[in-house]
């Protein structure tokens, strides 16, 4: 009976690492986009005309 248990929870923490890698990168992408936005917004200020 210990078997079944200890794969149940091996795949609930393979689920949660799943679960916070896919959010980690989905941050990370979203901190790219902002910086990257804002990096134009920036140089678009700077130029002139």
């Amino acid at each position: 009976m210990a078997a079944p248990h200890r794969s149940a929870a091996s795949a609930r923490s393979l689920w949660l690492i799943r679960q916070l890698r896919d959010h980690s990168t989905s941050t990370a992408a979203r901190c790219d986009a902002y910086g990257i936005a804002s990096q134009i917004r920036s140089a678009s200020i700077q130029s002139p005309g």
